[in-house]
């Protein structure tokens, strides 16, 4: 056989669902593959495969299935039929399955989450594939659907929009509206108070769509966020009202810059809405 070499930064070991109930004594289907498990052995060569390829520093990654949950192909175009029955079917009430009789959690949950089979003795490796494997099984439980996230923003947004609102009174209170030729702070009194909350709703939108991806800098992804809004009200609305680009036509360079003063709590209102809603994982 000819001498195969493999790139270390580009090569990953892959295994696929090493459940106790498979391969380990006690598994729930382990007395139906226990002959051929032993006779082929099973365990041991996974073992020494995996022990290679730790020592040669090559990463391990673990390709668990896990059950449906609601929500998770609303987003998909192509279902297939048996993951169809799946969203159709009734979801039983599964009775507490027994502890793992190799020592990590229950039968049917790693390290005692509930959520997975365990891992047997021989496949638990590095505490890292440890830790990675729980935080996945974390972030898979927490996962939001799209429309979801785009609700939950569409509320940060109408609450960043009230914190525009309510900073227009703290400025003009201080003093600084009117040096900027600001007559007065944005009305609190139905129904004028409707048009910038729904409008902050509705820019709160895009921002649902990038929350997932900008979640590791959401605030500060939040504080930057009020210039696209102000953007769009600087070469589009002001000028369609008569103001001019940027509003200049209005009241000049201060009203540009007191219209971008006013408006830097409404991104960071919604980044920090939109995480006390949605908890750790977006």
């Amino acid at each position: 056989m000819a001498n195969v070499t493999y790139e270390r930064e580009i090569t990953a070991l892959l295994v696929i669902d090493p459940y106790n109930d498979f391969i380990s004594e006690g598994g729930k289907v382990w007395d139906r593959l226990k002959g051929v498990a032993e006779a082929n052995k099973c365990v041991p060569h996974m073992r020494q495969v995996l022990e290679a390829a730790r020592k040669a520093d090559i990463r391990v990654f673990y390709a668990l299935h896990r059950r449906y949950r609601p929500g998770d192909y609303e987003t998909w175009k192509y279902i297939a039929p048996i993951q169809k029955a799946a969203q159709c079917a009734p979801r039983p009430r599964m009775p507490r399955r027994p502890r793992c009789p190799l020592g990590a959690g229950t039968a049917g949950g790693a390290a005692g989450t509930g959520r997975w089979h365990c891992l047997p003795a021989v496949m638990r490796g590095e505490r890292k594939v440890g830790r990675e494997m729980e935080k996945y099984a974390q972030t898979t439980a927490s996962r939001l659907t799209v429309m979801q996230r785009v609700a939950i923003c569409f509320t940060g947004g109408v609450l960043g929009a009230l914190a525009v609102v309510l900073f227009s009174h703290v400025l003009f209170g201080v003093g600084i509206s009117g040096a900027l030729g600001v007559k007065g702070p944005a009305s609190l009194q139905s129904p004028d108070i409707y048009r910038p909350l729904f409008w902050g709703g509705l820019w709160g939108i895009p921002f649902g769509l990038c929350i997932k991806t900008a979640w590791e800098r959401l605030y500060l992804f939040g504080l930057l966020y009020f210039l696209v809004p102000v953007l769009a009200l600087f070469v589009i609305f002001l000028p369609m009202s008569g103001a001019g680009y940027f509003g200049l036509r209005h009241g000049g360079p201060l009203f540009t810059a007191y219209l971008l003063l006013v408006n830097v709590p409404f991104g960071i209102t919604t980044a920090v809405a939109a995480r006390a809603i949605i908890g750790k994982q977006p």
